[in-house]
């Protein structure tokens, strides 16, 4: 057989059964013999029991010079009977003499436990790759970390990327050694210790002036990746000049202890003898910018009152960093000073940012459901003022809002809606249990260019959800969802369906419709709706008669995804058939999802579908057997994918 001919069937396979080398060592060396560069890439798991690594560097013995990338997994050996410590030594002396026989290898990903690669004797056979580009390893050095353990590293000359992990580093410093400086070919470097028990004690001090000693020489370092290694950014970081990516990796760290290592480091790269951020002017607004967007999304928006207090220079440089907005009570806060109990975080501040800054804002988390307390003049101070936020922001596209306890009173605060005439998206999460009036919701008819409505209440008992008769003039609304809380059931439902049908069926531009407990009756909502293709309902009565929901869906006529959950209880036969023919007066259905509906007295020759539906999905349906319209259209069909979750047919399922 050809070669090439032979190099495209072994492509074909996935990556895991392409670089398995037991298998290759027992019966397909020729084939890989035969395909140059079926072996780029290599992939050893010494875990595996059937792994015989003296099998495998038999074969790199003769192979070895394809292999450019290679994956070593040896972390198996943990037991400590005399048995497994032979074979333990017996492996470990082997995968030593490993790497020479790969001397074209470009990137090497090692993970080690139990010192298995000793780093004061074994380290040497890096001299044996001088190509070396990238290198990741995850080591545990339990038994101790020397100055000199990382020495041979400093042989690498080519080594662009390094990724070092140390496990288990308890009271030891991570050491780099002084000649470090010599990869000046390192443009991605991170460094990670796990962080030690809360018991015990680390050399800090030791680490930081160690770090700077060994890192500040670096200048083309690029991006740079520190985890639990340093909490004090030193002075010489200043020469790091093209550094344009920090990440920041530590659990241990809250938000607002790495914002403020972020901004030492700040501080130092634009220090010129001024205090604070006077020479920020001098570093290039896109630096800053990528250096922001690498932080975690959550630190990066929810630290207002930092930003308040140090960073406001810092936005001013990047045009963008501020077009999302997080603002909350309880974010970089502990939990002691949850409740308006912080006076670091003063919202009169964040305001004072925002009138300068608020322009930029495109995006606002904004949440106000921790004010308890409402009587107190505290608490009506501050809601005066969030109230008037958003004023701030004109250009806001998108809003996700979260109130309760009466901090948006609906008749009173949501006047400034007005000021936000390019809203596209707004998520409004309102908890109304003293009453909801029909006025409520009035304010929303002012946002003329409003594409998305997502409004959730809670404890709506024995309270209509009333939509305003206005509700109609927003004919940009393309997408709408509209739940309530389904632990709170009693609610007058009859008043519901005239208010709904009047406020959305005048929506035919809508494309996405999501009702959840809202209304029991459907059909006057969606007879309108011929451009809807994404509709999901959910959470209805178990009185509500399934037969209405064919004469309603026979109008959707552009409908490709449909989620029913907990519309239908108790089916019979004739319900479900009516159900399945007025699916298959849809043609353009391709997604049908079925959950927590009672198909258990439903026979399996009553499933039908139409044509074009390509993914079926029944959850906690009680099906007792695969019903024979699924069989028939996965035999001999097109392509059709089915999961069932949650009922005795499930063992049946098709992939």
């Amino acid at each position: 057989m050809p070669s090439d001919v032979i190099q495209k069937i072994l492509l074909r396979l996935g990556t895991t059964d392409k670089r398995t080398v037991p298998a290759v060592c027992r019966s397909w060396a020729e084939i890989a013999s035969s395909a140059e560069s079926f072996w780029s890439e290599l992939h050893i798991d010494a875990a595996k029991d059937e792994c015989d690594l003296f099998k495998v560097m038999q074969w790199l013995a003769k192979h070895g010079p394809k292999v450019g990338s290679l994956w070593l997994h040896c972390d198996a050996w943990t037991s400590s009977d005399g048995s497994s410590e032979r074979s333990w030594s017996r492996y470990q002396n082997g995968l030593v003499g490993l790497l020479p026989l790969v001397p074209n290898l470009t990137k090497f990903q090692f993970v080690g436990d139990k010192n298995f690669f000793d780093p004061c004797s074994n380290f040497w056979i890096f001299q044996c790759l001088p190509g070396l580009r990238s290198l990741s390893m995850h080591l545990e050095a339990k038994g101790g970390w020397r100055q000199d353990s990382l020495q041979p590293l400093t042989c690498l000359t080519s080594l662009e990327e390094l990724d070092l992990t140390i496990w288990n580093m308890t009271n030891v410093p991570m050491l780099l050694p002084p000649d470090f400086s010599r990869l000046t070919s390192l443009t991605d470097l991170t460094l990670i210790r796990m962080p030690a028990l809360p018991w015990e004690v680390v050399d800090e001090a030791q680490s930081t002036l160690n770090l700077a000693q060994a890192v500040s020489n670096l200048t083309n370092l690029c991006t740079l990746t520190i985890g639990d290694i340093v909490e004090n950014v030193p002075a010489q970081f200043s020469r790091l000049q093209r550094l344009t990516g920090l990440r920041l990796d530590s659990d241990a760290w809250r938000a607002d202890q790495r914002l403020a290592l972020i901004t030492r480091l700040i501080h130092v790269r634009g220090m010129t003898g001024r205090p604070g951020l006077a020479s920020l002017s001098g570093i290039p607004s896109d630096v800053l910018l990528n250096i922001f967007s690498r932080l975690d999304s959550t630190d990066r928006r929810l630290a207002v009152p930092l930003v308040c207090k140090s960073w406001a220079r810092l936005a001013a440089d990047a045009e963008s960093f501020w077009s999302e907005l997080s603002t909350g009570i309880n974010c970089c806060l502990p939990p002691a000073h949850h409740y308006h109990k912080e006076p670091a975080y003063d919202y009169f501040k964040v305001m004072r940012f925002l009138a300068k800054h608020g322009m930029k804002v495109r995006d606002l988390w904004l949440r106000g459901s921790e004010f308890h307390g409402m009587s107190d003049s505290k608490s009506r101070g501050l809601t005066g003022g969030m109230v008037g936020l958003l004023a701030l922001v004109p250009h806001l596209d998108r809003l996700n809002f979260k109130c309760g306890r009466g901090f948006f009173a609906p008749r009173h605060n949501m006047y400034i809606l007005r000021h936000l005439p390019a809203l596209r998206s707004l998520q409004l999460y309102v908890e109304a249990s003293r009453g909801w009036p029909l006025d409520t919701l009035e304010p929303l008819t002012w946002l003329p260019g409003l594409e998305k409505l997502e409004l959730s209440v809670n404890r709506m008992t024995h309270i209509p959800l009333l939509l305003p008769p206005e509700f109609s003039r927003l004919t940009t609304l393309s997408c709408l969802s509209l739940t309530r809380d389904l632990h709170y059931q009693e609610w007058d439902a009859a008043c519901d369906v005239p208010n709904l049908a009047q406020a959305i069926s005048h929506l035919t531009g809508l494309r996405s419709l999501e009702l959840q407990g809202v209304a029991d009756v459907v059909p006057a909502v969606l007879s309108r709706l011929q451009h809807l293709s994404y509709l999901q309902l959910g959470g209805f009565q178990s009185h509500w008669p399934p037969l209405v929901l064919p004469a309603a869906l026979r109008h959707c006529v552009s409908l490709r995804h449909i989620f029913f959950n907990r519309c239908v209880s108790d089916a019979s036969y004739d319900e479900w058939l009516s159900i399945c023919q007025s699916l298959q007066a849809i043609p353009s259905l391709r997604t049908l999802h079925l959950a927590n509906m009672d198909f258990s007295e439903v026979p399996t020759d009553a499933w039908v579908f139409p044509f074009g539906l390509t993914d079926l999905h029944l959850y906690g349906c009680g099906l007792r057997a695969m019903p024979e319209a699924i069989s028939v259209r996965v035999e001999f069909e097109g392509p059709f994918s089915v999961m069932i979750e949650g009922d005795r047919a499930a063992g049946q399922q098709s992939p």
